[in-house]
C-alpha cells in the first residue's frame, strides 16, 4: 500500500472523508453540505497508495478543570478504510494530529474510544465518564413539587447557559460551551425542554423504544432537582424507562436521598496531555494557595510527544502551579499517566499499580493533593 501521508483536509475531499467515516459510524449515504465548507472543526486526510485511506478530526473545546476552561482537542470520526487497516494508518493521523494540537494551543486532547489499543498506544488514558442511569419512569409518578415549570423559550436560552455555566465550571471534565463549536439553539431542539429558576431539563420521548431520554438536567439547588424530577412523573402510561444523564455528580446524591435507585451506565472518556507546561498554565489549582512551597521533579516517557518529554520540574510557588525544563527526573510517569494524574481519576498509587510511574510516594503526594485524586471527571457531551 505504500508509505501514509497526512494532510490538512480540504472541501474537496468531503465526500471521499464523509464515505470513510460513514462505513463505520454509520449516518446518510449523502454528504452532508456542511462537509463542504466547514468552520467547526479541523481535519485530516491520511493517503496510502494514491488513494485517501484515512479521515479523523479535531474539535475546538474547552473543558474545565480545577474551574478554569483549558483549551482542549476533542478528536472524533477517525475512520480508516477497511483495506489500509493494521497498516498504520491511525497512528499516522494521531500522530499528526499530536502535534497540529500543540501549535493551535491545545495543550490537552480527549476522545471517546472506538478501539482504546490505538489511543492508549498514543499516550490517551482514561480521564472521565459519560454516566447515564436507568429507572422506570412510574418511580417518579405521584410525587408533588412547589418548583413552577415552563416551556423553554428563546429568552430563556442565555439564562439556561448561564446556569450550566455555574454547574460545568464545579465539575471537573466539563465542556465549556461558549464557543464556536456549539449551537445555542440546541437547548430547544428536545420535545420537552422545561425551565424554571435556577434549572432545566432537556428529554426527548423515544415512543418506539418507549423510553425518555432526559438528556440533561441541570439545577442550582436540590429543591429545584427534585421538581424537574417530578416532572418526568408525567410520561407513566405513555412511556416505560427513563434513562437519565448526570453531568452532575450531586444529582446522584439527590436521587439517592429521594428513594430512586437505577442501572447506571458509564461510558468513558481518554485525556491526553498534549503539551504539559502549557496545560499546566491553563488548569486550575484550587488547593495550590494552601499548599507550601514545593517542587516535583519528573521524568516524562512520551516518545510521541517528544517536545514535553524528558525532565521536568513541577513547581508549587506562592499558590501559583508551573512546569519548567530542568530537575532530578526522581519521579518518572508515561504519556498516559500524565493524562490521568491531570484529570485526577487516578492516584499516583494506582498510577503506579498500573505500571504508569514509578517513584516514592514521598516525591508523589504533592500530584494527588494538586488535582485531589482519585476522582471522577464527567462529560454531558459525546462527540
Amino acid at each position: 500500500m505504500g508509505d501514509v501521508t497526512v494532510r490538512d483536509y480540504r472541501s474537496s475531499d468531503a465526500d471521499a472523508a464523509w464515505r470513510l467515516r460513514e462505513v463505520p459510524f454509520g449516518g446518510p449515504k449523502e454528504t452532508p453540505e456542511l462537509w463542504r465548507g466547514q468552520t467547526t472543526w479541523r481535519g485530516f486526510v491520511a493517503e496510502s497508495g494514491g488513494e485517501r485511506t484515512g479521515f479523523a478530526m479535531v474539535r475546538p473545546y474547552r473543558q474545565f478543570f480545577g474551574g478554569q476552561a483549558v483549551p482542549m482537542g476533542g478528536i472524533a470520526s477517525v475512520a480508516v478504510a477497511p483495506q489500509a487497516r493494521g497498516k498504520g494508518v491511525g497512528s499516522a493521523l494521531l500522530d499528526t494530529m499530536l502535534a497540529a494540537m500543540r501549535a493551535d494551543g491545545q495543550p490537552i486532547s480527549a476522545l471517546y474510544p472506538t478501539v482504546p489499543a490505538l489511543y492508549r498506544g498514543r499516550g490517551w488514558e482514561r480521564g472521565g465518564v459519560l454516566e447515564s442511569i436507568d429507572l422506570p419512569v412510574h418511580a417518579f409518578q405521584g410525587r408533588r413539587s412547589n418548583i413552577e415549570l415552563r416551556a423553554a423559550t428563546e429568552a430563556d436560552i442565555p439564562a439556561m447557559q448561564d446556569c450550566y455555566y455555574r454547574m460545568a465550571q464545579s465539575v471537573d471534565g466539563m465542556l465549556d460551551r461558549r464557543t464556536r463549536s456549539f449551537r445555542t439553539v440546541e437547548l430547544l431542539e428536545a420535545d420537552a425542554s422545561l425551565v424554571t429558576d435556577g434549572g432545566y431539563l432537556l428529554a426527548q420521548p423515544d415512543r418506539k423504544q418507549r423510553v425518555l431520554e432526559v438528556r440533561e438536567l441541570v439545577a442550582d439547588t436540590p429543591e429545584v432537582a427534585l421538581g424537574l424530577l417530578d416532572s418526568i412523573g408525567s410520561w407513566t402510561g405513555l412511556l416505560d424507562r427513563v434513562k437519565l444523564h448526570i453531568a452532575d455528580e450531586t444529582l446522584l446524591g439527590v436521587l439517592e436521598w429521594s428513594g430512586l435507585d437505577g442501572r447506571k451506565r458509564t461510558q468513558p472518556w481518554l485525556l491526553r496531555v498534549v503539551d504539559l507546561a502549557a496545560a499546566v498554565a491553563a488548569r486550575g489549582w484550587p488547593t495550590a494557595p494552601y499548599l507550601d512551597d514545593r517542587t516535583v521533579d519528573l521524568e516524562i516517557e512520551d516518545r510521541h510527544a517528544p517536545w514535553q518529554a524528558g525532565r521536568q520540574r513541577l513547581i508549587v510557588k506562592n499558590g501559583e502551579v508551573a512546569v519548567e525544563p530542568g530537575g532530578t527526573g526522581e519521579v518518572r510517569i508515561t504519556a498516559r499517566g500524565l493524562g490521568a494524574w491531570y484529570s485526577g481519576s487516578a492516584s499516583t498509587a494506582g498510577l503506579r499499580r498500573a505500571g504508569l510511574l514509578r517513584g516514592d510516594p514521598e516525591h508523589t503526594a504533592l500530584l494527588d493533593l494538586l488535582v485531589g485524586a482519585p476522582g471522577t471527571a464527567r462529560m454531558a457531551d459525546y462527540f
